[in-house]
């Protein structure tokens, strides 16, 4: 989708053409840049978001703020242990932190535990350390059994492609890979972590779903709606419209082609 490219590469221009400001505000002061991001691990433990925003910088706390927002009323528990932070580069005024940490996720009577992977940049601001924003680079490992319950099978393809809907307005990459055959999971997968890392926010207006063809083992449906996204403090709307393919495998539904992030 032309118009989603473009709309990412110009809010990253703008953001890069942008002047570095102090907060201005605030009450937390971090003195080390491992401070911050630590700090902001435990708000977002306690779903304190408030107190989360406060550890980045001025400049992206909106966008912080709608996110976890967001995420907030999804998720019942968010936990983190084994948490590593490693330096890997710092000046007097920027830094750059390598984290590995083990989450449990619990949201919607399912639970989901990854190791992850990501990368943080932190600028000082009135001798505050502060984040940037979200990671620049992230990389999760499922542990242990996949999230307990199973999501119910669908009984009808329609079910699986609202429920894919669903999962994607949310940012949910592994609740959107299993709505797919086991041999594009993975893909899939990587496709919405991609999305994620790049928008603040996903909602989808409008949608219909119509059944073209169904056999007992087949089915093609096509899916219209708008997606509206928000990223770099911009908010954008365009229509899409998918033809999905779905297999039916007991008495699930599975999607069998590529759609979603990385086909637009």
């Amino acid at each position: 989708m032309k118009w989603l490219k473009a709309f990412f590469v110009l809010g990253l221009a703008a953001i890069l053409l942008s002047s570095l400001v102090s907060c201005g505000g605030g009450s937390i002061c971090s003195a080390k840049p491992e401070d911050a991001l630590r700090g902001a691990f435990k708000a977002l433990e306690s779903k304190d978001g408030e107190k989360l925003v406060n550890y980045y910088v001025e400049d992206v706390r909106a966008q912080i703020a709608s996110m976890m927002g967001f995420a907030f009323s999804y998720v019942d528990q968010y936990k983190i242990s084994n948490l590593e932070i490693v330096v890997e580069s710092q000046t007097d005024d920027k830094a750059t932190l390598n984290v590995e940490y083990d989450r449990k996720i619990e949201a919607e009577g399912s639970t989901t535990e990854e190791h992850v992977k990501e990368t943080y940049e932190l600028a000082k601001r009135a001798d505050c350390w502060q984040l940037l924003g979200d990671a620049t680079e992230s990389e999760t490992e499922n542990l242990g059994p996949s999230p307990t319950p199973e999501p119910t099978p669908a009984p009808v393809p329609e079910d699986t492609v609202n429920l894919y809907l669903t999962y994607l307005e949310a940012l949910d990459a592994n609740g959107v890979s299993k709505c797919f055959i086991s041999s594009l999971s993975n893909e899939i997968r990587q496709d919405v972590e991609k999305f994620r890392s790049q928008v603040t926010r996903a909602r989808i207006y409008d949608k219909q779903i119509t059944v073209v063809s169904q056999t007992s083992s087949k089915a093609t449906i096509e899916a219209n709606y708008d997606l509206e996204i928000t990223a770099f403090g911009q908010t954008q709307r365009a229509p899409i419209k998918e033809t999905i393919q779905l297999n039916k495998a007991g008495d699930e539904w599975l999607i069998s082609n590529r759609v979603g992030p990385g086909q637009w």
